[in-house]
């Protein structure tokens, strides 16, 4: 990573959204979403009329990856782990107020791009696989 270079779009995007809901920034979120930024996982989500509504901090992670944050809650967290397979470890979901629903329907086109997901939600750990059918939970082995 060459931090020489301007940021990318998306981290700009991303921290402006953040910012004007005056949400607080510590240096471990600020490090994930450069890190994201750079690797090219930061998803703005948008609306139909193209303007950012949320975004999704995430890494592309393998079995080694998903099996380390699930045992451990460790994730990425330099730049050359962001890019090492292709389960989506997500790390930060953010729907801009008020666009919630508008900000749904983009995370859900989201979920749909890629295979397998991995998450925390309220303490729970869930690996999703993508099915014909929709999304199956999978054990993390």
């Amino acid at each position: 990573m060459n931090l020489s270079h301007p940021n990318p779009p998306e981290f700009s995007a991303a921290i402006e959204m953040l910012g004007s809901l005056n949400i607080p920034i510590d240096p471990l979120l600020l490090g994930r979403i450069r890190n994201a930024a750079y690797a090219g996982t930061l998803t703005i989500l948008r609306n139909a009329k193209k303007d950012p509504v949320g975004f999704v901090c995430w890494a592309g992670g393998n079995k080694d990856s998903v099996r380390i944050a699930d045992r451990f809650g460790l994730f990425p967290s330099h730049f050359w782990e962001f890019k090492e397979g292709k389960i989506a470890l997500l790390m930060l979901v953010f729907f801009a107020y008020p666009s919630n629903q508008e900000a749904r329907k983009a995370f859900k086109d989201f979920l749909r791009t890629h295979r397998a997901v991995y998450y925390v939600k309220r303490e729970r750990k869930r690996l999703m696989l993508r099915t014909s059918r929709g999304f199956k939970r999978a054990n993390v082995t």
